[in-house]
């Protein structure tokens, strides 16, 4: 599949939000709205048809602590590599 602009955008923007779920101590109202972007996220990556494996694997990806201070960049374009068919 091509990566368009717009499909990194929205991979780049639920990998950031699952970093920022796991990484700070957040509030009820705050995880609400971790909760519900990441929704948005995943409506919109099924428009762009970006497969399921990579959104998964994007959002994986933010929970892992080791990841959090690299570059956004580095960790999707592994994800892309590895599993974009």
């Amino acid at each position: 599949m091509e990566i368009t602009i717009e499909v990194y955008k929205a991979l780049e923007g639920l990998y950031v939000n699952q970093i920022v779920s796991n990484k700070y101590e957040l509030e009820a109202h705050e995880r609400k709205n971790v909760r519900e972007k990441n929704a948005q996220f995943a409506e919109r990556l099924d428009e762009l048809k970006v497969s399921w494996t990579i959104q998964n694997q994007v959002a994986y990806a933010g929970t892992k602590s080791e990841n959090w201070e690299r570059y956004n960049r580095d960790v999707i374009n592994e994800v892309i590599e590895k599993y974009n068919n």
